[in-house]
């Protein structure tokens, strides 16, 4: 800082000019690493949302084959898995005791996942082979997009 005949603080125009060069190279070289930062706490969530949908899925198959769901009960596939995602938020009877016919409505998730990467999820059912949900249950889901991950890996594909 220099002072002024009138004792004025300021700045000159070759320290802006030195300084604004330094400031740039510093924004342009932390910009790749923010952006790496943001995917990696997307990645970390759609794993998360995986890992606890996915133990949803399983929870509701394992009640199905222990016979704690009523015979027919609505939102259940022959093959013991939900129809839609909306089963596991909204629950099913559970009979908790056989002898004494006691229910209890068990909600497996407390509401719908959403896709950290934004737009849909990939539903896959039970018996499908193809690429598209067969409308009989949800086995398993993925996210719908054709980003790959930091690792190298297509994200569609977890």
């Amino acid at each position: 800082m220099r002072f002024g005949a009138a004792g004025q603080k300021g700045t000159t125009l070759v320290e802006l000019l030195v300084v604004m060069p330094i400031l740039s190279i510093l924004a342009v070289t932390a910009l790749p690493f923010a952006e790496t930062a943001a995917q990696r706490r997307q990645e970390l969530a759609l794993r998360e949302t995986l890992r606890q949908t996915r133990t949803a899925l399983d929870a509701f198959h394992a009640d199905w084959a222990a016979g704690r769901f009523e015979e027919d009960a609505a939102g259940v596939s022959d093959n013991g898995y939900p129809e839609t995602l909306a089963v596991l938020v909204s629950g099913l009877d559970v009979t908790l005791d056989a002898e004494t016919g006691a229910t209890q409505t068990r909600r497996y998730l407390r509401r719908l996942p959403e896709n950290p990467f934004g737009g849909s999820w990939r539903l896959i059912g039970y018996t499908q082979t193809g690429a598209t949900w067969d409308r009989e249950d949800v086995w398993d889901l993925r996210a719908d997009t054709s980003r790959e991950a930091l690792d190298g890996s297509a994200i569609a594909e977890w």
